[in-house]
């Protein structure tokens, strides 16, 4: 994988990861949702600009896209899954931390 695309895919799971985890936070549904159809979104954008690179004939530029797609798929199931999930566990073992 590039370094470019680590740099990248980074930065998309640190702010999918604030975002959802904020709404988790706060509690309210509706807000649950709207992050999840804005992260979803947002995915979904950065896969199609990103996308475009993989229709190159260089190789170097066709991995590039290929890992950060790679990349933003997993970032996106985490941030749906895997984090609720971990907030969850944690908001049971310690009932006054939330």
């Amino acid at each position: 994988m590039h370094i470019a695309a680590g740099i990248i895919i980074l930065g998309i799971s640190i702010d999918y990861g604030i975002y959802i985890t904020t709404a988790l936070i706060k509690g309210d549904i509706k807000e649950i949702l709207a992050t999840k159809q804005s992260i979803l979104v947002s995915a979904l954008t950065t896969i199609a600009g990103i996308g475009v690179l993989t229709f190159s004939t260089n190789q170097a530029i066709f991995s590039l896209g290929s890992s950060i797609i790679v990349g933003v798929f997993i970032s996106l199931f985490t941030s749906f899954v895997g984090i609720p999930y971990i907030f969850e566990l944690l908001k049971n073992i310690n009932k006054d931390l939330f």
